[in-house]
């Protein structure tokens, strides 16, 4: 028995940025501008800007979800169409660095059009989504009282 058949096969692949960025808003500009020195990339690491900028034109272009590998999905998703759910930036109101040009960014974009009448999107906001602060996640998990609650949604 062969056992590279119990296993999904995968390949990895280079994407081709510049095909992928064409016709789009601004990610074209912005990765031709970094190519030809004119643009520098920031103190963020260029590898993170650009799976950034790499799942927003997915998604601008092709539609689709995405969730961090923690998010505990409550319910289906399936009814929500063109929709966000706005991240605040902490408990504070405070950015970090990391949060600026990632999914802060698709909130502060986002709001920026939410009152165009050509554009058919909503914006949740972040109880929607995000119901518990994620530095308050594992208190909640572990305490007794809020275990059943999580338990009964689970």
């Amino acid at each position: 028995m062969d056992i590279s058949s119990k296993f999904i096969r995968r390949k990895g692949v280079t994407p081709n940025l510049s095909f992928l960025f064409k016709s789009t808003p601004a990610a074209e500009s912005w990765f031709d501008d970094l190519k030809s020195g004119n643009m520098d990339p920031g103190k963020i690491p260029l590898a993170q800007n650009l799976s950034n900028l790499i799942r927003l034109t997915v998604y601008y272009k092709y539609g689709g979800v995405y969730l961090d590998t923690d998010f505990i999905v409550l319910k289906d998703f399936s009814g929500l169409r063109n929709s966000i759910g706005a991240q605040s930036s902490n408990a504070f109101g405070n950015w970090t660095r990391w949060g600026h040009n990632g999914p802060y960014l698709v909130s502060r974009v986002a709001s920026r059009f939410a009152t165009s009448k050509d554009l058919n999107f909503t914006i949740f906001p972040p109880m929607a989504f995000y119901p518990i602060y994620w530095k308050k996640i594992e208190g909640f998990l572990l305490d007794r009282a809020t275990s059943k609650w999580v338990d009964a949604k689970l």
